[in-house]
């Protein structure tokens, strides 16, 4: 009996064990289901924010991307647009530089032509002047030579003579052939009233002076010579042609 009882009463404790071992088991169970439920929540929530930011990155590269892709289309552009701008003022200015050459180029033909015309000019001026000079060396006769000699000696009064130092005492009578001795006398004449003093005068015979008078006072001259003024128009005829 007691061995029943006992017995019993140990199917009792072992039950009453059990359904507390149960009870803690299920309660441990439902509360890690609950944290694994509240886990399981938090990992998608977790998930849907990564997500969203992976969205929000994929946006912000394609963004970027096309932010670029424009930038460099734009750099290109530009580019492009520059060289070709630097192609066309470079174009342009070996136009300019080139009708520069062009025009120099026929400048300076022009001036060659024109430097050897003058040229030719001045050599024509000259062989024309010797020619003459060379002529009436020969030709004048002293006719002709008394002629130019009146009309130097009318002009002879209106001369200036202010430059003639009172030290001179004599003057030099220039002429290609010789003079009348009534045409020295004129000559000494108007002299002696410009000076108002006596000078002698000293006759000589150039025949390089062509025709005309030359009057020599020391080292000052009043020429009246043919050749002198064969000399200024041959002077005028090579500043016209130069020019």
């Amino acid at each position: 009996m007691l061995i029943l009882n006992f017995i019993i009463i140990q199917i009792i404790i072992f039950a009453v064990i059990i359904f507390v071992l149960k009870k803690l088991v299920l309660t441990d169970t439902s509360s890690a289901l609950v944290k694994l439920d509240s886990a399981r929540d938090r990992v998608k929530k977790e998930e849907g924010e990564l997500e969203n930011k992976i969205n929000t990155c994929e946006e912000e590269c394609v963004k970027r991307k096309e932010a670029a892709r424009e930038e460099a289309e734009k750099i290109v552009k530009d580019a492009r647009q520059k060289a070709e701008e630097e192609a066309a003022a470079i174009i342009e200015n070996t136009k300019k530089k080139a009708e520069e050459m062009v025009q120099k180029a026929t400048a300076a033909k022009d001036k060659i032509r024109n430097d050897i015309m003058r040229e030719e000019n001045i050599k024509i001026v000259n062989f024309a002047s010797e020619v003459f000079k060379k002529a009436f060396e020969k030709e004048l006769s002293e006719s002709y030579n008394e002629h130019l000699a009146e009309a130097f000696i009318k002009e002879l009064p209106a001369t200036d003579m202010k430059y003639i130092g009172s030290e001179i005492d004599t003057v030099q009578v220039i002429s290609p052939h010789k003079l009348k001795s009534e045409l020295v006398a004129k000559i000494k004449d108007i002299l002696n009233k410009k000076l108002k003093r006596t000078l002698k005068v000293e006759e000589g015979i150039d025949k390089k002076i062509l025709g005309g008078l030359m009057l020599k006072f020391g080292t000052l001259v009043i020429d009246g010579s043919l050749l002198s003024r064969v000399q200024a128009v041959s002077e005028e005829i090579k500043k016209e042609a130069e020019k």
